[in-house]
């Protein structure tokens, strides 16, 4: 059961919190105007959203916004599971594929996940991805 919850987890990064191109495009015009960590408030409003049900707007870019509205039972359910955050703490920044993103620990009540997040030059969350700790 464990290797089935692993396998959804990386298809939820690699099919709705990984959009490669609106990473690509965030880095390309995104500034290095906004200090590193900065972005961790925007990921816990995602995350506590998502728990609920919620894919929210106003935190996330259109390509990342269409991928929760597909995905979002299966994202609440594993959220949800994982009960309220606790904790969140900014591990650093790392450069991939999509270009740059933070990475943060985020501490639930029943459990712990590192999660990637970048943001566009819009404010919005242009990718978001997880993998549990």
């Amino acid at each position: 059961m464990r290797h089935v919850a692993a396998i959804l987890k990386m298809t939820l990064c690699v099919l709705a919190f990984c959009p490669a191109a609106a990473m690509a495009q965030a880095a390309a015009s995104a500034t290095s105007s906004a200090p590193a960590g900065a972005d961790g408030a925007l990921l816990q409003k995602a995350l506590e959203a998502n728990a609920r049900g919620d894919c929210p707007a106003d935190l996330m870019g259109a390509d990342l916004l269409a991928a929760c509205h597909q995905q979002i039972s299966v994202i609440q359910s594993m959220l949800s599971a994982k009960g309220k955050i606790t904790r969140l703490e900014f591990l650093g920044t790392q450069q991939g594929p999509g270009g740059q993103a933070e990475t943060w620990l985020v501490v639930y009540e029943r459990g712990a996940q590192l999660w990637g997040v970048s943001v566009g030059p819009d404010g919005k969350i242009a990718g978001m991805f997880s993998r549990d700790d």
